[in-house]
């Protein structure tokens, strides 16, 4: 068993001093198999690091997203109908009857223009709009 192990070791001496053979006649295929081994490391550090995040990314996101579903209560869709006042707009009713269902003021605007069936942004004091509002409340 021993004579196995010695002739491994021999073998791979022989390949590790045939390499450095070559390389010292070639210096530019010297620097080149460098070159290729550290690209390779920092590939693999590259990989590693990644990786590393994505795990990350997905167990904080599935943290937060389990947070708000505990903390969420049930909300309920309604709509009302409001008297336009001096001085309303369409902005500023978002601004009053909009929560964060809604991504921002435009989706809401949109949302309540397609309800009353405007074209423009155009409202007049007097008037009334048809506006979606949401309620924890079962009604």
């Amino acid at each position: 068993m021993n004579q196995i192990n010695r002739v491994d070791v021999r073998s791979a001496y022989k390949r590790t001093a045939d390499r450095t053979v070559y390389n010292k006649r070639n210096p530019r295929a010297a620097a080149a198999e460098r070159k290729a081994k550290a690209n390779e490391r920092k590939a693999v550090v590259l990989l590693a690091v990644l990786t590393a995040i994505v795990i990350t990314s997905i167990l904080f996101a599935g943290k937060i997203h389990t947070a708000k579903a505990e903390e969420a209560e049930p909300s309920y869709k309604y709509y009302t109908s409001i008297e336009v006042q001096p001085g309303d707009s369409l902005w500023s009713i978002a601004g009053d009857y909009m929560d964060d269902h809604y991504k921002n003021r435009n989706e809401y605007i949109d949302e309540v223009k397609t309800l009353n069936h405007l074209i423009g942004d155009d409202i007049h004091a007097g008037g009334h709009l048809l506006v979606p509002y949401y309620s924890t409340e079962l009604k």
